[in-house]
């Protein structure tokens, strides 16, 4: 007797002639789809079948796999050590970068107050003294960081 899980029947062996169906995942976990071998056109069948659980592996595979994952922790146990050298380059590349986008975000803002016939000078004397609060602000920074 044939169980069916919603329009497919469940077979628990391959029949003589039928194939799995690698084209598609399965609806039902631990099995796949099988096929008759036939096109759609042509009459094709479709239905389930169990997949096998794998056996547990054998002792050495399995130290095998012990080994592996031993070797797995420790590698990201290792800590990386970054010089002082490459710390700065890193930071100093990240700030051109942010440079870079903030001159962007500025060139548009521009543009739009161009557009919209707004003070241009004003905006800029604005950031200006939105960065120049930042350094009188007590943040360790010095006053050599005003503009």
């Amino acid at each position: 007797m044939k169980d069916f899980y919603k329009y497919w029947p469940i077979f628990k062996t391959l029949p003589a002639g039928w194939i799995v169906d690698k084209t598609c995942g399965s609806p039902l976990a631990g099995h796949v789809f099988i096929t008759n071998g036939r096109s759609v056109l042509r009459g094709q069948q479709r239905a389930l079948l169990p997949i096998e659980k794998e056996m547990p592996p054998s002792s050495e595979a399995g130290r095998q796999i012990k080994t592996n994952t031993q070797m797995i922790h420790q590698t990201k146990e290792k800590k990386t050590i970054i010089d002082y050298e490459s710390a700065k380059i890193i930071n100093e590349l990240a700030r051109a970068k942010f440079k870079r986008k903030i001159m962007q975000e500025l060139l548009v803002d521009m543009k739009v107050c161009q557009i919209e016939g707004w003070p241009v000078m004003d905006y800029l004397k604005e950031i200006k003294e939105l960065i120049n609060s930042i350094g009188r602000q007590n943040h360790g920074l010095t006053q050599e960081y005003e503009a």
